[in-house]
């Protein structure tokens, strides 16, 4: 099974495909999708859809797996444009009928590094460990692969969302 994993954001959504090959993990591919900051939100939106479109017509993963989203009362409005970005990403998905399931963040955390409470950092290096790649230095990278691995660990057949 292949699966892309995403950590979502407006700036920077990172992206990581993983497939299981016999009994050992693979990354096939990672990035960073990053609008130019200055675009509207609709541009920034669009910008998103198209690479997220080109993602998974790239790869044809069989399940997206992605982070939920927090939203903090501290800044209602930032929460606003992360559900739009979040949005954007899973209606992508669902117009090519790629199944999407959304991870708690202490859940993919406990799944990777074994524990609720692990930092960026510790999952960082967990992920790149795992897969045998040098240290990638963009945490929404290494949190979107750490997304699929925690769907791969996971997933249930009969459990979509």
């Amino acid at each position: 099974m292949k699966i892309l994993g995403l950590d979502a954001g407006l700036c920077k959504t990172g992206w990581g495909v993983i497939k299981r090959q016999k009994s050992k993990m693979k990354c096939i591919d990672y990035g960073l999708i990053k609008p130019n900051a200055k675009l509207s939100l609709e541009e920034r939106l669009a910008f998103l859809w198209t690479n997220m479109m080109n993602i998974l017509q790239t790869h044809s993963p069989d399940h997206v797996a992605i982070e939920k989203t927090f939203f903090g009362l501290r800044n209602p409005s930032s929460g606003v444009m992360l559900g739009a970005a979040y949005g954007t990403i899973i209606s992508t998905a669902g117009l090519i009928k790629t199944p999407v399931f959304s991870y708690a963040t202490k859940m993919i955390k406990r799944q990777v590094a074994e524990k609720g409470d692990a930092s960026k950092e510790e999952i960082a290096l967990s992920v790149c460990s795992l897969f045998k790649i040098d240290a990638i230095n963009q945490e929404d990278i290494t949190d979107a692969l750490a997304a699929a691995l925690c769907h791969e660990k996971l997933y249930k057949p009969e459990e979509s969302v």
